[in-house]
């Protein structure tokens, strides 16, 4: 009577670890990736958006990584796939370190996991923002001059 017990457990053990999988059984995933606009300065909002199809059936997130001209990752974020739409988003926020740089930047979307994988790129242009420099200008002038010969009221002066 063991041997039935052992086979119905490891079976069920078995069952159980395929699960999770479920998720990314299908074999022909899609995804795909948009920004709102094409070209942004520092401080604006870069909304990075997309679908996976067909649409997942249990959570799971689009892993949205942004690249700098040279290559050098300036953002990760792991956006949740909706299991009713297969719709992702997230915004970030463009510039704020050393590493926004002028140039085109490039959005890789990846999304599934094992043999289940679907990627998709996007680019976009970075133009990061002139400071404005506020020159003060002064509202009075002070002069002070030294008499060579005495002055009386009401005479000119000449500076």
């Amino acid at each position: 009577m063991q041997k039935p017990t052992l086979l119905l457990v490891s079976l069920l053990a078995v069952a159980l670890a395929l699960v999770p999988a479920a998720a990314f059984a299908q074999s022909s995933y899609t995804v795909t990736v948009t920004t709102n606009m094409p070209s942004y300065t520092t401080g604006q909002t870069i909304v990075v958006s997309g679908t996976v199809t067909p649409v997942p059936t249990v959570a799971s997130d689009a892993t949205i990584s942004i690249y700098n001209p040279n290559g050098a990752l300036v953002d990760i974020y792991p956006a949740p796939v909706s299991t009713s739409t297969g719709t992702y988003s997230h915004s970030f926020v463009a510039g704020g370190t050393s590493q926004w740089i002028a140039g085109v930047y490039t959005v890789n979307v990846t999304w599934g996991a094992g043999t289940s994988v679907a990627k998709a790129t996007t680019t976009f242009k970075f133009t990061p923002s002139v400071p404005t420099t506020v020159t003060a200008v002064p509202t009075a002038i002070t002069v002070q001059a030294v008499a060579m010969s005495p002055v009386y009221s009401g005479s000119t002066l000449q500076v």
